[in-house]
């Protein structure tokens, strides 16, 4: 099951903070939207600096089990001292509760570390609910920027999976520690029927390279960073898919 709750919640974490209700619409009636407008990612999907944001909702996977969960992040003025992120980056602390009504249930939090610019991925840092600790290490950093127009489109990133078997908690891949899997993800800025939508992709593999899930966020945003709402649709091989929609509180 570790590698089932590996994906879940790097679905969560690595969505870089945004989930919540479905948000699409079948209207055809719709004005095209200006090219020209640039749309603060920053604040989509960070959110305001020192102000924690809250999402809670439910779904259900193709197995007709029902979820629901709650997810907190808060990016912080500026990194903890002595902890893991450097002066230089970007420090985003998260937690996360997912259950199922079969009884499941993933607790994770933990801080996530990004480069200067605060938005491409530099090291990610996970404490689940198992024993050992398990983290990523980003191996190849994205290029998401601070803002976007309609059209654009890039990298989130390649990240590598441990387990901190060895116990001391340096979360630096060596001395001991498992790798676990692996992962990548791909961003665009659309319009959709007259509506922007940031478009996140992730794969996710095994410790052998084999694929063992993948996720879609669908973030719908405005050209100011607010998120009206979004999608989020998870596969994990051998399980099925879980769609959850939700809403911030």
């Amino acid at each position: 099951m570790l590698s089932d709750q590996r994906v879940l919640v790097l679905c969560f974490i690595l969505g870089l903070s945004a989930c919540g209700g479905g948000g699409s619409s079948d209207d055809d009636d719709f004005t095209p939207l200006d090219p020209g407008v640039d749309y603060d990612l920053a604040k989509a999907l960070f959110g305001t600096p020192g102000v924690s944001r809250t999402e809670s909702g439910s779904g259900s996977d193709t197995n007709g089990i029902t979820w629901s969960y709650s997810h907190t992040s808060t990016t912080l003025v500026s990194p903890a001292p002595g902890g893991p992120c450097s002066p230089t980056e970007t420090q985003q602390n998260t937690s996360l509760t997912l259950t199922e009504t079969g009884g499941l249930v993933i607790v994770s939090s933990g801080p996530a570390c990004y480069s200067s610019n605060g938005l491409i991925q530099n090291t990610l840092e996970l404490d689940i609910s198992d024993d050992p600790d398990t983290y990523s290490l980003m191996t190849v950093a994205g290029d998401l920027p601070l803002t976007a127009r309609i059209g654009e489109s890039g990298s989130l990133g390649s990240w590598n999976d441990y387990e901190d078997t060895n116990g001391d908690l340096k979360y630096d891949g060596i001395n001991g520690d498992t790798f676990s899997g692996s992962g990548s993800g791909v961003w665009r800025l659309e319009d959709r029927k007259g509506k922007a939508v940031v478009v996140l992709s992730y794969v996710f593999r095994d410790e052998t390279g084999i694929q063992d899930g993948n996720e879609t966020v669908t973030v719908f945003i405005t050209p100011s960073g607010s998120i009206s709402s979004t999608e989020r649709s998870i596969f994990i091989v051998g399980y099925g898919t879980i769609n959850l929609s939700g809403s911030y509180n």
